[in-house]
Order: C-alpha cells, then sequence, then structure tokens
C-alpha cells in the first residue's frame, strides 16, 4: 500500500508554510522581473561581454 506522507517530512506544518512564504516573497524580488534580478542579470550579461572582449582581443593598451 502507497501512501502520501508529505506532511510526515515537516514536524511542524506551520514553520513550513512560514518558510514556503518568504521563499516565495524572495523569488518574487529577486526574480528577473523585480529591480534587483533585472540589474543582476543586465550586470552578468555586461560582465560575460567583457570577459569575452579580453579573451579574443586581448587586454586594452
Amino acid at each position: 500500500m502507497i501512501t502520501d506522507n508529505t506532511q510526515a517530512a515537516s514536524p511542524h506544518p506551520a514553520e513550513t508554510s512560514q518558510h514556503d512564504a518568504r521563499a516565495r516573497q524572495a523569488m518574487n524580488w529577486y526574480g528577473f522581473g523585480s529591480p534587483v534580478g533585472l540589474a543582476l542579470l543586465i550586470l552578468s550579461i555586461s560582465l560575460s561581454a567583457v570577459c569575452l572582449r579580453i579573451a579574443f582581443f586581448g587586454l586594452p593598451g
């Protein structure tokens, strides 16, 4: 017999729901639709472009 033990993993379901709520809030803030996530995305793209430029053309000077 197979049973669903999803609640058995957490002894405190209230803490789990609070943890899930905080995780959702963090994902909303750091996702690519938020100002922080968008800034991190732009920064990572520009850093990648600089690294590729240095790899192909070398350092300026």
